[in-house]
């Protein structure tokens, strides 16, 4: 039998309540990602870039819900959590990247994505944090 720590995470609804229009954002961040500027960046600014990648990976699997996608959004967030664990001093918030919530299961690094968002931790991008669950509880896209 295998356990897994639980622990409250907002819905997707909202997580991207506020979240910027998911194409644009992944322009964005993949413009950030391929520049020159990121290699010398600080390490606050590379931990942004990782953050809102993570959480462009996390959106696409919420928005069309493919293994593929899902298992892409679990290693950008593990990614994340990697970074932070090396660099904790550019965390916030309650729990640390060392907790044991985040070695819960497969989706604990998307919830630690979430809870390192969330506007509580006073993160940058509170906008961007994921949920955990099955993507049938995404939010819906409203038309265009």
């Amino acid at each position: 039998m295998t356990t897994h720590l639980t622990f409250d995470s907002p819905s997707a609804d909202q997580a991207y309540a506020h979240a910027p229009e998911l194409d644009q954002e992944a322009a964005d961040v993949a413009r950030l990602l391929v520049s020159q500027e990121l290699l010398a960046a600080s390490a606050a600014r590379q931990r942004e870039a990782l953050l809102r990648q993570a959480a462009v990976d996390d959106r696409r699997w919420w928005r069309d819900g493919t293994d593929h996608l899902r298992n892409i959004a679990r290693v950008s967030a593990q990614g994340l959590l990697w970074f932070d664990s090396s660099f904790p001093h550019h965390t916030a918030g309650p729990w640390g990247p060392d907790s044991a919530q985040w070695r819960g299961g497969p989706d604990s690094a998307r919830a630690y994505l979430c809870r390192t968002a969330t506007p509580s931790t006073a993160s940058p991008r509170p906008s961007t944090c994921p949920a955990a669950g099955p993507p049938s509880t995404a939010p819906t896209r409203s038309p265009s």
